[in-house]
């Protein structure tokens, strides 16, 4: 966690297998900075289950399986690597198979974001944002990003965005949400896009329809 103005570098790190209710790997408080470079931050997880067992305090972060929702509490979260409300920079990362059981499968964000050159596969929110879920105050830019094969239930299969964005020289390719699967622009024009492909999404790359610059419906 940084908070109180402190700050967290890392870097060739693994962080992998952690869960929270907020930021499985990483959470950023409002005063606190990130810089994260060259690491595998994989199979994280936002979002709590909760036992109802008598005297037992087990918390798994995982989604329940069949049969079991009557023995526990689940507590949504956002975030499954990071949740952001400060500044946070990562580059040459790997965000592999995070999830989250409300927004933001790899990364949720309400402050700044620098996400470049990395790779953002199999991430998965239960609402929206399947890899990045960027809020209404938040201030984004991807750099030579790779969005493939994210999923959302809702709304942005790669990105959700009701902030301001920049999507510079990246593809959004091969992810699924029933709304905008590569991007669900939540702010008219909040989105600009410079020398990057959107193509080959499911149910369709954008929505709303002609919210975001060269991205083909």
């Amino acid at each position: 966690r940084s908070a109180g103005g402190g700050g967290l570098r890392a870097t060739a790190s693994s962080m992998h297998n952690n869960a929270a209710l907020n930021g499985g790997g990483v959470y950023v408080d409002s005063d606190g900075l990130a810089v994260i470079d060259q690491s595998f931050l994989n199979h994280n997880s936002a979002g709590l289950l909760v036992s109802s067992a008598p005297n037992s305090a087990a918390i798994n972060a995982k989604a329940p399986k069949a049969g079991a929702a009557s023995a526990a509490t689940i507590l949504p979260g956002h975030g499954g690597f990071l949740y952001n409300d400060g500044n946070a920079r990562l580059t040459q990362d790997t965000l592999v198979g995070n999830h989250a059981l409300l927004t933001g499968g790899a990364i949720y964000t309400n402050g700044r974001l620098l996400l470049g050159a990395s790779t953002v596969q199999t991430n998965r929110a239960l609402i929206s944002g399947g890899a990045v879920y960027a809020d209404s105050d938040a201030s984004t830019h991807f750099a030579a990003v790779q969005f493939q094969l994210n999923v959302a239930l809702l709304s942005g299969g790669a990105i959700f965005n009701d902030g301001h964005a920049f999507l510079q020289s990246s593809f959004v390719e091969g992810n699924i949400a029933p709304l905008g699967g590569g991007i669900y622009e939540a702010r008219p024009f909040g989105m600009a896009v410079f020398n990057s492909l959107i193509f080959g999404n499911t149910l369709n790359n954008c929505r709303p329809i002609n919210s975001v610059p060269l991205c083909a419906n």
